[in-house]
């Protein structure tokens, strides 16, 4: 995708036949990923094990949240980071839970995903506090942030390894892929 003066500003990853919609990635993860190359260093991801979404204050109001906190913690309006999924055995797991709202990080207030996915990647191997909002309570937990490359491989079984190549699975609208999964890709239909 581009503007009007020329600037790329998403990639267009996939749509649907006869239809006008279209999934449109932002470009801030790939420019961090090839300027960490371009200056001859590796590409570094964490993770604290949960899938997070940008969720609008309708959504957060649902969730029990005050119009005092989602104003604090959104003042321009665009929603906030709410808990879609916990993995199991990972850093969050026993301590955030699915619908929590991310309010701040190391005490800072975070309000869109690139925002959290540099305070992880910044992080690795290191802690973390976040501060989330469960209703009407807010919790502070700290969490271990892990090396995402380290243990999370999709590969190809070995009668299907000719046709694919192992490459580090990560879905760009979260903070993580499973601990323990093992992915597997068919060079044409389903995964196997």
């Amino acid at each position: 995708m581009v503007t009007k003066d020329g600037f790329a500003v998403g990639l267009v990853a996939g749509g649907y036949e006869n239809a006008s919609t279209d999934l449109l990635l932002p470009l801030d993860r790939p420019l961090r990923a090839l300027q960490s190359v371009q200056s001859g260093q590796s590409i570094r991801r964490g993770t604290i094990q949960g899938i997070w979404t940008l969720e609008k204050p309708a959504e957060c109001r649902a969730r029990g949240l005050s119009e005092h906190i989602i104003h604090k913690h959104s003042p321009d309006g665009s929603g906030l980071l709410m808990v879609n999924k916990i993995l199991p055995e990972g850093p969050s797991d026993g301590k955030v839970k699915e619908g929590d709202v991310l309010l701040e990080v190391n005490g800072r207030n975070v309000t869109s995903l690139t925002e959290f996915e540099d305070f992880i990647d910044n992080a690795i191997e290191d802690d973390i506090k976040i501060r989330v909002q469960r209703s009407q309570n807010s919790l502070e937990f700290e969490l271990s942030v892990q090396n995402f490359s380290k243990s999370h491989r999709v590969g190809c079984s070995n009668s299907l390894a000719p046709h694919c190549r192992t490459f580090v699975f990560k879905p760009l609208c979260c903070i993580t892929s499973p601990s323990k999964a093992s992915f597997f890709l068919a060079p044409q239909g389903p995964s196997v």
